[in-house]
C-alpha cells in the first residue's frame, strides 16, 4: 500500500490520466490476497490467545472489528476527500484563527481572500495519502506484534505442575510397591523364580517411566507434526462434502456481486451525489456494531450452518430490495423540482433501511462462515 499509493490515483485516472484497469485489477487482487492471508492468519491467533469460554466469540469480535472499521475509513475518506465539506471546515478554521489572532497579517489576508481562493483548493485527503496512511498503520501494528509475549494463564500452569508432581509421586510409589515385592520374592522363591520376577518388575518400572515420558513430550511438543496436520487436511479437501462445501463458498458471493457492487454506481448515475451517500454512513456504525454482537450471542444456540442458509435466502430478498432503487433514484431525481422534501425523506429512509437489511443478511453469513 505505502509502495503502490504513488501509482493507484494514476491508474484511477485522476488528474486526466487514462485508466489503467490491468493495473488496477492486479493491484487490488494482491492487496485482498494478502489482507485474507492475515485474516487466517488472526484467526489461527485467536485460538492460542483466547481461553476456551471466550473462543465463541472471536467470530462476533472479527466481525464487529471489520465493519466498524470499514464504516470509519469509508466516511473518513469521503468526508475528508470532498472539496465542499474540506473548504468547509478550512473557512471555520480560518475564521477561527482570525478571532484569537487578529493582528496577523497572514490570517487576515488569507482571511479576507477565502472566496479567491476555492478554485484551487485541495480536498484534505486523496487516494495516495489514504493509502500511504493506513499502510504505514498497518505496518507499524504488525512491527508492534511481533514483539508480543504470549503469556500462559497461571491456573492452567498451576494445574499442569500439580499433574506433573502427582505423575512423579505416582511413579515413587509405583517403584516402591516393586522394589517391596522384589524383596519379598527373594525370602520365598528359589533364585531362578526371583531373577524371572524381578525382570518383570523392571520392565514395569520401565513402561510406567516410559509412558510419563511420553505424555510430557506430546505435551511439549503438541505442534511438532504440523507435516501430518497438513497431510491430513489435504486428504480431507478432496472429500465429496468438503468439495461441495469449497466450491459453495467460493460462489456464494457471485450472485449478489453485480447488484450490492454495481448498485451504488448506478444511482450515482442516476442523480444522487457522494455527499448524500456520506450522510448515511454515521448510521451505519452502531448497526454494524450491533448487529454481529447480537448474531453471535443467537448463533451459539444454534446450528452454524442452518444460520448460514437462512442469511443467503434473507441476502437474495435484500438484493430485490437494492435493485428497486435504481428506479425509484431515476423517478426521484428526473422529477426533483416537483418532489417535496417529505419525499426525500421517505427516499432516503427507504435506501438506508434497504442497505440495513442487506448487511444484516452478509453479518449472518459471515458470522456463521467463519464459526463453521
Amino acid at each position: 500500500m505505502i509502495y503502490f499509493s504513488n501509482h493507484v490515483s494514476i491508474w484511477l485516472g485522476e488528474k486526466d490520466n487514462i485508466p489503467n484497469l490491468f493495473f488496477l485489477t492486479l493491484f487490488f487482487f494482491l492487496l485482498f490476497f494478502l489482507m485474507a492471508t492475515q485474516d487466517i492468519a488472526v484467526d489461527g491467533w485467536a485460538l492460542t490467545m483466547l481461553s476456551e469460554e471466550n473462543k465463541k466469540a472471536a467470530s462476533t469480535c472479527n466481525i464487529l472489528g471489520q465493519n466498524i472499521g470499514y464504516c470509519l475509513s469509508q466516511l473518513s475518506f469521503l468526508t475528508l476527500n470532498n472539496k465542499n465539506i474540506c473548504f468547509y471546515i478550512f473557512k471555520k478554521y480560518i475564521k477561527f484563527m482570525y478571532l484569537i489572532f487578529n493582528k496577523s497579517t497572514y490570517y487576515r489576508n488569507v482571511y479576507e481572500k477565502l472566496d479567491l481562493l476555492y478554485p484551487s483548493f485541495q480536498p484534505f485527503v486523496d487516494m495516495k495519502k489514504f493509502l500511504k496512511f493506513w499502510g504505514t498503520f498497518i505496518l507499524m501494528l504488525t512491527i508492534f506484534t511481533c514483539f508480543k509475549k504470549e503469556m500462559s494463564d497461571q491456573n492452567e500452569e498451576k494445574n499442569k505442575l500439580k499433574n506433573s508432581n502427582e505423575m512423579d509421586n505416582y511413579n515413587i510409589s509405583e517403584a516402591q510397591k516393586c522394589d517391596d515385592k522384589m524383596n519379598n520374592a527373594k525370602m520365598n522363591y528359589p533364585k531362578k523364580i526371583n531373577n524371572q520376577i524381578r525382570t518383570n518388575e523392571h520392565i514395569k518400572i520401565n513402561d510406567i517411566k516410559q509412558t510419563n515420558i511420553q505424555k510430557q513430550s506430546s505435551e511439549i511438543n503438541e505442534f511438532a507434526n504440523a507435516k501430518d496436520t497438513y497431510k491430513t487436511l489435504y486428504e480431507l479437501l478432496f472429500l465429496p462434502p468438503m468439495k461441495i462445501f469449497i466450491i459453495l463458498f467460493l460462489i456464494n458471493r457471485l450472485p449478489f456481486a453485480s447488484v450490492e457492487v454495481g448498485t451504488n454506481f448506478k444511482m450515482l448515475k442516476r442523480g444522487i451525489t457522494k455527499e448524500e451517500f456520506a450522510i448515511f454512513n454515521p448510521l451505519y456504525i452502531p448497526v454494524s456494531i450491533i448487529s454481529p454482537a447480537i448474531i453471535g450471542k443467537i448463533i451459539q444456540k444454534l446450528k452454524p450452518l442452518d444460520v448460514y442458509y437462512f442469511g443467503y435466502v434473507l441476502r437474495y430478498f435484500s438484493n430485490i430490495i437494492l435493485s428497486t432503487l435504481l428506479p425509484i433514484t431515476k423517478y426521484m431525481y428526473s422529477n426533483k423540482i416537483q418532489s417535496t422534501n417529505m419525499k426525500f425523506y421517505f427516499y432516503y429512509m427507504y435506501i438506508y433501511m434497504a442497505q440495513v437489511f442487506n448487511h444484516f443478511s452478509i453479518d449472518l453469513m459471515t458470522v456463521s462462515s467463519v464459526i463453521i
